[in-house]
């Protein structure tokens, strides 16, 4: 694709409407929020998990600014944004994940948010 082309599009690519007043705003990832939302239950209704299933973190690979991300030195990628993902242990298949933005929380809140995933 060419320079000019990715620009153009990138440019002109917006997932939220800047102007919404139902949005919550504190949360970082509120430009995206409800796409992700879209793709989780797009994952969870086209395939039914059987099976065991695993919660392990997973790094996507990022180099930029942005307010959570995160430095792993021990991970064979270092620099990035840590996701929490579920997934089906057998095939790989991803069932649900969470993009960690921070902490959240700690104690019976954070527990709760785990246990609501199951």
């Amino acid at each position: 694709m060419a320079r000019d082309r990715f620009a153009m599009i990138w440019r002109y690519l917006h997932l939220q409407d800047n102007q919404a007043n139902d949005v919550d705003r504190s949360d970082k990832l509120w430009k995206l929020r409800w796409f992700l939302n879209y793709l989780t239950s797009q994952f969870q209704s086209l395939y039914e998990v059987n099976g065991y299933v695993t919660v392990d973190e997973s790094m996507v690979k990022f180099k930029g600014r942005l307010a959570f991300r995160q430095y792993l030195p021990l991970k064979p990628t270092k620099w990035g944004v840590k996701v929490w993902v579920m997934a089906e242990s057998s095939t790989g298949y991803l069932t649900n994940f969470q993009v960690y933005t921070g902490r959240e929380g700690t104690g019976r809140r954070a527990l709760l948010t785990v246990s609501s995933w199951i």
